[in-house]
C-alpha cells in the first residue's frame, strides 16, 4: 500500500456561469471569487458580471447569496 500521508488532494468547487457551464477551480480560488464579486456586488460592475452561482467543493452555495 502506497504512503499517501504527505499527499494532499486539492478539493475543487465550481463557477456556474450564465450559459450554463460549470467551471471547476480549487477551493482557495473560489473563496477569492466570492470575494471579488462581494466586492464587485456594491458596484453597478455586477451586472455585467457573466457568473449565476458559486459553489464549493462540498457543494454549499456560496454565492450570491440567498
Amino acid at each position: 500500500m502506497a504512503d499517501l500521508s504527505g499527499t494532499m488532494i486539492e478539493a475543487h468547487g465550481w463557477v456556474e456561469v450564465a450559459t450554463g457551464e460549470q467551471i471547476a477551480l480549487p477551493d482557495d480560488t473560489i473563496q477569492r471569487i466570492v470575494y471579488a464579486l462581494t466586492t464587485l456586488g456594491i458596484t453597478p460592475v455586477i451586472e455585467h458580471i457573466n457568473i449565476t452561482a458559486v459553489f464549493d467543493a462540498k457543494g454549499n452555495h456560496l454565492w450570491p447569496p440567498k
